[in-house]
Order: C-alpha cells, then structure tokens, then sequence
C-alpha cells in the first residue's frame, strides 16, 4: 500500500507502519531514468494495495524507464486467487517471470455492493434521504434494499471503463490482440505454466534463480540503498520552490 503523502505520520510510523509514499516511488523510478549506471530494474510485483488510478500511473513510469533504454523485469509474486491489477501494473515491464507458486495472475473484473436498508428495517429505524440528481447514488447503500437502475447503470459504466483500459493494457503490453485477451481471461489460467503457455508471462523461476541470470547479488543495487542516491548526482536540478500540499480523506460538497 502506497500513502497519498510525504510519508506516513510520526505516529503511524512509531506504530510499525512501513507504508512508503507513492511519489517517494515514482521518484526513485525517475532517478533510474536518468542513471546509465544502471542496466536493469526489477520489480518485485506482490499482493498490491492500490486503485486503478495508482495503477496507471506506475505503468506509466514503467514505460518511461524503458523508452530512457533501461530493461525492465517484473517478477511476480501473487499469492491471491486473482491478481488482476498486478499484473496490470506488470505488464509494461519488458519481461514478465513468475515464481512458481504464484497464484493466476488473470480472472476478469467484477464489482460488490453491500445495501443495509434491510438491517435499519430490522432495528426499527426510518432512513431518509434526501439527494440532487438521478446519478446521486452513494447513500443508497445506507437506505436501500438494492441498486436503482440509474446506479446500476453508472457502475456498469464505470466496471466497463476500467475493464476496457485492462484489456488493452494487457494486450499492448503483452503484443496480444484484445478478442485474444479476453478470451485468455475466461479460460482464467490456475499455474504459471498455464500463464506461459497463453504468453502472459515469459518465464518460471525462484527468485535466487532470477538474480543469478543477472549476475549474482554483488552487481545488484537494492531500493532501500538506491534510495540514498542524492537526485542532483544526476542531474535533477533545481529550479523552482513549490508546495505539494496533501488532502486525504472523503470529499464532501
């Protein structure tokens, strides 16, 4: 999980929370961009907690590192039933290889809605709720029973928007047809030899196995160290003084 700011608080961090933020990563990508001391980069891509937004962005930064000639290797290592969002994010890697246990990386999109209004029913409590507009659906999950129609239709909207930039992601990043993609996550490979033979990764190995092909550890560079690299060394100079100024939380209006 990647924090939407600087860093975790003083309070998160004394209570164990390891989080790193999402711009420290896009950062030290950038950093790698511009160093030719570096051949490779491997990411070690694990059960992600991030949204799509996220997602995006990181392949994005993926296919910046290799158009600066850097390659790229994501290295899977899923243990959920469905990894659908990391192997989105693997895919503008170059290579893609997959530890042999690591569960199947493709089984298609779905989306889940909890209605309590059954449960105030129950309790002897009146909702009401008052909104503008047909789309307003948010507090139907407070009042409701189940979904309107004008909410069905914007979810299936949203399912389908972000179904179609997974597919196509896949299938640029992979050099597949879209129509093949598809029919790839309906078969919904179980094994990562299953995954290979569909061309959705390149390779099974351990880890060990992996940086042994790179030559050995003692040509490797971990991120905790790289991460100590000072960004003038290689030419981010700069320029002008700003602010980035976080607000997390729900908006309200």
């Amino acid at each position: 999980e990647y924090v939407e700011a600087a860093e975790p608080s003083l309070i998160a961090r004394l209570l164990g929370d390891g989080r790193q933020s999402f711009v420290a990563l896009l950062s030290e990508l950038r950093k790698a961009e511009r160093d030719d001391r570096i051949a490779v980069v491997v990411l070690r891509v694990r059960d992600l907690e991030i949204g799509w937004a996220k997602a995006q962005e990181l392949r994005a930064a993926l296919r910046e590192l290799s158009e600066h000639g850097r390659r790229v290797i994501a290295y899977l290592e899923t243990t959920e039933l469905g990894a659908n969002i990391e192997y989105y994010v693997a895919t503008a890697a170059d290579e893609i290889r997959a530890a042999p246990a690591t569960r199947s990386p493709v089984i298609g999109l779905a989306a889940e809605y909890v209605f309590l209004g059954g449960l105030w029913e129950k309790l002897g409590v009146d909702v009401e709720v008052e909104k503008v507009g047909e789309f307003k659906g948010a507090a139907e999950t407070l009042s409701e029973r189940e979904m309107s129609s004008a909410n069905r239709e914007m979810a299936n909207a949203l399912l389908d928007s972000i179904d179609t930039q997974f597919v196509a992601g896949i299938a640029e990043g992979r050099k597949l047809e879209p129509a093949f993609v598809r029919r790839a996550i309906d078969e919904a490979p179980v094994s990562p030899q299953q995954s290979k033979a569909l061309n959705l990764i390149d390779g099974i190995q351990f880890w060990d196995e992996l940086v042994a092909d790179l030559g050995g550890k003692e040509k490797w560079v971990d991120a905790a160290d790289y991460a100590r690299v000072d960004p003038r060394t290689l030419g981010f100079a700069p320029l002008e003084r700003f602010a980035l100024i976080y607000g997390s939380g729900n908006v309200v209006v």
